[in-house]
């Protein structure tokens, strides 16, 4: 963590129990107190159910690796499962759950309002609440799996909630002192409430001169933050709008469950993604939604960007023929659905007895060239892979693409050898690869016939063996032409020819030919055009998002200066003091008298 705890922690470590998804919390000052750590949290399982652990899976972090805590595990014969390099997927429980405590703490701080050194106990207060929140897994919490009884909540109180500590008479010697002290609770169903105010008493200043002793029955809840889900009416009315307006209309509330509906609906139909745009409408209502041109006064740029920028490719059909762009929206979809029945990628059938349809949804693209300019509106049906069953819908689905090393090798090679290096798009790629299986699709949204599906002729976007599918028909096509696949790229072909040659790698479905003429070039432009619809993008100059330039002597530059540009705008650092030397935002220096001592060892 880049800000230190009251106790000075700054890692945390998390103990996760797979079956039951029950988590510990620990808080560390440094990286080598893991080993301690996990060995405590092992001796407390033996406390609580005098059972031993069988496997303790982690990273293979030094922390864990160790010869102390590797020595432990041995001597208790617990096995030790480590994940590959470089591989944090292989202990994705881990990782996730690390992601989903840091947003929680993060939002807990925000909402609260707390200095970010409590983030201890902000940390700690949603382990707390997600070990007793139910998923889809199972119906009951991971408190219950992991003790096997249930959990009875009493009390339950919003995060940094303001409290009244009553003050014990021992201590109140004064008697026109106050009886409570007002403060804030930051832990669940605990006494953990700092307050650095010191409670005087002029007959004894040192004495007395202390915190009170703290239980629950001292404690009273301001009601005004009990689940407090509605912004208050003095703040509605600090952003302008008169208190008459705070009550919608009835009109307004059908408008409101209907989008709730229709977001439910279609959230039901997706697969996890990120959190739908906030609509931006003409006026606040009730339930906070942001309105335009009156933003929240606590609302950062960097979250008006975001609400701004995430808007300006809409996400659904619904906000594609609602937004200012409709006609060439609807323009983009047309093309699609042309190019799809051109191509004769489906049939109208009746979906047989006892098969699923796979879902089909748009996805909208704004091109833009090297300048950052929109060129093209682009809209591409895709399938909703999600729901395929392996074996049944598909079988091998891993489809290479090129390595940025091989990119920049080929642009190193090329200017050396004063090549021509020319870039290519296969117009929709994945509809030149014949479908063995057989798959139903549902009719595209905006695009629906009647009650039938399509069955699939040709691999589509989305599906899960699409891009395998699509590599195998370029690949035979390329063979067949004379190319020789590279050993150390499956995406890098080579031909010989005439003493000529010709270099090609391909993305997806884009693809550079380097050549040591244009001739050789033009033949393999020809040959892929026999089989699929190629667009000359001309000399390269932009690929996968990385800007090309070429300079008098042959020789190729790249850079990602759009890219960088879009990220610092993002994090709102348009206006940053630029550095030479770099430092991450939580680096702290060694004190002096240790930095000597550590010079005086090195010396003796």
């Amino acid at each position: 963590m880049q800000v230190k705890s009251i106790q000075g922690s700054r890692y945390f470590i998390t103990f996760i129990e797979v079956y039951s998804g029950y988590t510990e919390v620990s808080f560390m000052r440094e990286k080598s107190e893991v080993p301690t750590k996990v060995i405590e949290y092992i001796e407390s399982i033996k406390v609580k159910f005098g059972r031993k652990m069988k496997i303790f899976r982690s990273d293979r972090g030094t922390e864990y690796t160790n010869s102390r805590l590797q020595d432990y595990l041995r001597s208790e014969g617990i096995k030790f499962e480590s994940t590959v390099g470089y591989a944090p997927e292989q202990n994705g429980i881990a990782e996730r759950k690390n992601r989903t405590l840091m947003e929680a703490a993060r939002t807990m701080l925000f909402d609260s309002k707390l200095p970010k050194f409590l983030w201890t106990e902000a940390v700690n207060e949603a382990c707390y609440n997600q070990n007793r929140l139910v998923s889809k897994l199972r119906s009951e919490t991971p408190y219950e799996v992991y003790y096997k009884r249930k959990q009875y909540f009493k009390d339950f109180h919003i995060f940094g909630s303001d409290v009244y500590v009553m003050i014990p008479d021992q201590v109140r010697r004064n008697p026109i002192k106050d009886q409570v002290i007002k403060d804030y609770q930051i832990e669940e169903f605990s006494d953990n409430i700092p307050n650095e105010d010191k409670i005087e008493d002029s007959s004894n200043e040192e004495k007395y001169n202390q915190e009170p002793e703290l239980s629950k029955e001292n404690l009273q809840f301001d009601p005004e933050d009990l689940f407090e889900l509605t912004p208050p009416k003095e703040q509605i009315q600090n952003q302008g709008i008169n208190a008459n307006q705070d009550e919608p209309n009835q009109n307004e509330e059908k408008d409101i469950d209907e989008e709730f509906h229709d977001a439910i609906e279609e959230q039901e139909q997706l697969p996890i993604q990120e959190p739908e745009v906030i609509q931006i409408e003409d006026e606040v209502r009730r339930s906070g939604r942001v309105t335009a041109g009156k933003l929240p006064s606590h609302l950062k740029d960097y979250e008006l960007y975001q609400v701004l920028s995430i808007n300006s490719e809409p996400r659904t059909y619904k906000q594609a023929i609602q937004s200012e762009d409709k006609d060439k929206w609807i323009a983009a979809m047309d093309q699609e659905i042309k190019s799809l029945c051109d191509n004769d990628a489906w049939c109208l059938v009746d979906l047989p007895v006892g098969r699923k349809a796979v879902g089909s949804k748009w996805v909208f693209k704004k091109k833009e060239d090297q300048e950052g300019n929109i060129i093209e509106y682009k809209a591409r049906l895709v399938a909703q892979g999600y729901s395929q069953k392996y074996g049944e819908d598909y079988d091998e689905v891993f489809a290479p693409v090129t390595r940025s090393s091989t990119f920049r090798l080929l642009l190193a090679v090329s200017g050396r050898r004063k090549y021509y290096v020319k870039q290519f798009d296969i117009k929709t790629a994945f509809l030149n690869g014949e479908l063995k299986e057989e798959i139903y699709l549902k009719q595209p949204p905006g695009y629906e016939i009647n009650n039938q599906v399509l069955r699939l002729k040709k691999s589509l976007y989305g599906l899960k063996q699409a891009a395998r599918v699509w590599n195998q028909t370029i690949h035979q096509v390329l063979i067949q032409d004379g190319f020789i696949q590279s050993q150390a790229d499956m995406c890098f072909y080579i031909k010989n020819l005439d003493n000529k040659s010709c270099y090609l790698i391909i993305h997806v479905d884009d693809i550079l030919i380097a050549g040591s003429d244009l001739e050789i070039i033009s033949q393999t432009q020809a040959t892929l055009s026999k089989h699929f619809q190629v667009k000359d993008l001309g000399t390269v100059k932009f690929f996968l998002g990385i800007a090309i330039n070429q300079d008098e002597e042959g020789n190729f530059f790249i850079n990602q200066e759009n890219y960088i540009k879009k990220i610092v705008s993002e994090a709102s650092l348009s206006d940053a003091k630029p550095s030479k030397i770099p430092l991450d935002v939580g680096y702290y220096k060694l004190e002096d008298e240790i930095f000597l001592k550590i010079i005086r060892n090195i010396e003796s």
